[in-house]
This record gives structure tokens, sequence and C-alpha cells, in this order.
């Protein structure tokens, strides 16, 4: 726990000395939906909690690094799945809105289970994708705003592997 604040600490420090271009940080809070797996498939409805770091503006574009954290299938402890996304976000548009994407590395340990309904922890690295579309309620794009972002990841798991897609609607907060 004690870890987590000082990683939360870190991002936002982290977030304020590089906002000095006009680009502020972003947090996020919202629902998720996860799926992992085939016809045994784990996941399901999922808080996730978001912040997003600007880099760097060249022109039209801005990069920006992404953390969120998804948790699911609350049902038992045994059986909670973390997932912790990062990606480097490239973005385009101003003001409103913007379009993002960009490759992540998800940190997991999740349940998953085979076709023929062994089930087991998993835990490792998933190499993925992200997309979003944000909507900011000012013109300047800071404060309020919404998000629609999915992923796409790959899973190498023994217990199962392939491709898994999460969808999430986020609520955001920029400055």
């Amino acid at each position: 726990m004690k870890a987590g604040v000082a990683a939360a600490t870190l991002l936002v420090t982290l977030s304020a000395s590089l906002s000095a271009d006009g680009e502020g940080a972003r947090l996020g809070a919202g629902i998720a939906f996860v799926r992992l797996g085939g016809r045994r498939a784990t996941g399901g409805w999922s808080p996730q909690a978001s912040v997003e770091l600007p880099i760097a503006r060249v022109g039209g574009v801005a990069f920006s690094y992404l953390n969120a954290l998804s948790l699911f299938n609350f049902s038992a402890v045994r059986w909670l799945g973390v997932i912790d996304q990062n990606a480097l976000l490239v973005s385009v548009g101003g003001g409103r809105y913007r379009l993002s994407a960009g490759p992540a590395v998800e940190v997991m340990s999740v349940p998953l289970c085979d076709d023929e309904g062994l089930c087991g922890r998993s835990s490792g690295f998933a190499p993925g994708v992200i997309g979003s579309f944000s909507a900011a309620y000012e013109e300047t794009g800071k404060g309020l705003g919404g998000a629609i972002v999915g992923t796409g990841r790959y899973v190498p798991a023994p217990i199962w592997s392939g491709v898994a897609f999460s969808i999430a609607a986020m609520g955001t907060f920029s400055w």
C-alpha cells in the first residue's frame, strides 16, 4: 500500500514538472470490461483508474505516458485479476477533442482457464495496442472530460495464450 501511495505521489510530481509547455496531466476514473480466454473466458466489469503524463509535443502531435490499473473478478481474493497497463501514446487533435494510439506493455496477475475448464492464476507481461478518443468540456481541453479507451493484448500464458481485449468509459480531469 505504501508503495502505491509513493508511486502516485511520484506521478503527480512528474506531471507538474512535465506540464511547463502547456500540456497538462490527465487523471481518469471509470469502468472497463475485460475479457481474457476462449470458451471459458475470465474477466468482467472492472473499475479502472488512470494517469496520463505529457512527454513532448512536436507540431500538432503530442506524446504522453499512460498508466491504467484495472481490477476484476471480486468474487474471491484468489481469483482477483489485476492488470497494470503502461503505454506510450501518440495523440493528434487539440483543444476539446483528441485521438490517441500507441503500444502498451501490461503487467498482469489474472485468473485464466483453458478450453477444458482447467483454471489457474497466471502472472507476467502482455504486449498490446491501445487506442482512445477523448473530449473535454472546456474548449482549452482542460478541466472535466471523458474518454473511450480500447485495448487489444496478446496474453502468453501456459494455461491459455491468445488475443484478449478490454474497453473502458472514463471520466477525466486535465490541468
